[in-house]
């Protein structure tokens, strides 16, 4: 299942898209607090269903993974609210806003049994892969410096992901996939 099924084409789309080609998943159910997305998500998915609250989604018997691709101040009390329902959790980056948020979701975890994983989409993106090939290969020598940006020439990114409210700002949001990234070019922490 899915909580956040979003607009058109997001990423409960793309989570839903994953699920029904993946051999041994079958998507089952969507959770969205809109009615027309949950209407949008049967009708791109007429297998699955709609649920309009969690509290449903907890109690449908056929889910048992979940998806949570929300606002990320929204990710901790969903995760917590699905892992004690019995349910094995994917949560999209970042995982949550807090440290200590983190720390109870992965006790949680441990102490009902269930997995919790953070999707990390960005490490199939085109130019990430180019660019690795590039380093792995020694075709640049070697890499001592990398910038990495995402947005625009007028904001670095709109609605919720620059909200720090919200997503912990662009930086915060957006960071951890470049983190991500340093991580898998270099092997190790950068300095």
């Amino acid at each position: 299942g899915i909580v956040g099924y979003g607009p058109f084409g997001g990423m409960g789309y793309t989570h839903g898209l994953a699920a029904t080609e993946t051999s041994g998943l079958r998507f089952t159910a969507v959770c969205d607090s809109n009615a027309e997305r949950r209407q949008a998500a049967e009708a791109d998915f007429p297998d699955a269903r709609g649920h309009a609250d969690t509290d449903s989604l907890c109690n449908d018997r056929d889910v048992d993974v979940v998806i949570v691709a929300t606002p990320p101040v929204l990710h901790a009390p969903l995760a917590m609210q699905l892992l004690r329902a019995g349910k094995h959790v994917v949560v999209e980056k970042p995982m949550c806003l807090t440290a200590a948020d983190a720390d109870l979701l992965l006790a949680t975890s441990a102490e009902m049994d269930r997995t919790i994983t953070v999707h990390q989409s960005r490490r199939w993106d085109g130019d990430f892969l180019a660019l690795r090939r590039a380093v792995d290969t020694d075709l640049l020598g070697e890499v001592f410096n990398m910038e990495t940006f995402v947005g625009g020439f007028d904001h670095p990114c709109r609605w919720w992901h620059s909200d720090e409210a919200l997503s912990g700002g662009a930086v915060y949001d957006w960071g951890s996939h470049h983190i991500d990234w340093i991580l898998a070019l270099y092997g190790s922490t950068p300095d």
